[in-house]
């Protein structure tokens, strides 16, 4: 596995300088509100700032944000009235320690026995400061654990019985040795609940299933006008690399209108 030492926040960090460097003009805390127009002179949109003009515009949202810009041009309305794609929620628990680790591996480890919500609420664990040490103080060590929505609604509002049903599972993944740190000496250091962490790859009116991604110039089946184009994990795999995949694939296709 790798990790940016930085955290997730340093890729787009890097992007963003990139497009510094080659000055690029950045602007933040300025949603887009919705596409006046989109026609062989350039696409106009409208934004909370005031409107842009541009030869080509790419949408780098969420699929069920995408769905409502695009909903904007009239041509597009009946988007407005058809489901969205389809959600994944999961949890994120937290754990910091300074004992020894379990696992000296950059590995993900996977439930691969229960799927019990009640007693096995664990989906999949790993420890990211075995990745990069900068992914927790000096000294110490964090446990990340991913819960499923089945566990999450069967623990809707008690986090400490979530906590204690995943403590004891752990226990049973790892040598005896370790029990009674897991058990006890493992601090709670956060708790998210994240309500639409990936889109869905299967069901739904657009699975992000497509190994490629899907063509970034068409949006549920319909092309798009000339210079619009969509990008996302929702346009390929429910993964980064999807979306970078989707990214890079929209970027290419734009620049060849410039």
């Amino acid at each position: 596995a790798c990790l940016p030492s930085q955290g997730m926040g340093a890729i787009s960090a890097q992007m963003a300088e990139k497009c510094k460097e080659a000055g690029v003009d950045i602007q933040n805390c300025c949603p887009v509100k919705s596409i006046q127009s989109a026609t062989d002179e350039g696409i106009v949109l409208n934004t909370v700032g005031g409107k842009v003009r541009a030869q080509s515009v790419i949408i780098a949202t969420e699929g069920n944000v995408a769905q409502e810009l695009i909903s904007t041009l009239p041509k597009f309305s009946a988007l407005k009235n058809e489901d969205e794609q389809t959600q994944r929620s999961v949890g994120c628990i937290y754990y910091t320690f300074d004992s020894k680790v379990p696992v000296s591996e950059p590995i993900l480890i996977l439930n691969g026995a229960s799927r019990d919500p009640e007693k096995s609420p664990v989906n999949n664990v790993c420890f990211p400061s075995v990745v990069s040490s900068n992914y927790s103080p000096e000294k110490s060590n964090v446990c990340s654990v991913t819960i499923l929505k089945s566990a999450m609604d069967f623990y809707d509002g008690k986090l400490d019985a979530l906590d204690a049903a995943a403590r004891k599972q752990l226990t049973s993944w790892f040598p005896s040795e370790f029990s009674d740190d897991i058990l006890n000496e493992w601090e709670l250091k956060g708790f998210y609940d994240i309500k639409n962490a990936q889109p869905a790859q299967l069901n739904g009116p657009t699975p992000a299933n497509i190994n490629g991604g899907r063509d970034t110039a068409v949006f549920r089946g319909k092309s798009l006008p000339k210079g619009l184009f969509v990008c996302g994990d929702h346009m390929a795999t429910a993964t980064l690399n999807g979306a970078l995949e989707s990214g890079a694939k929209a970027g290419e296709a734009a620049a060849e209108i410039a």
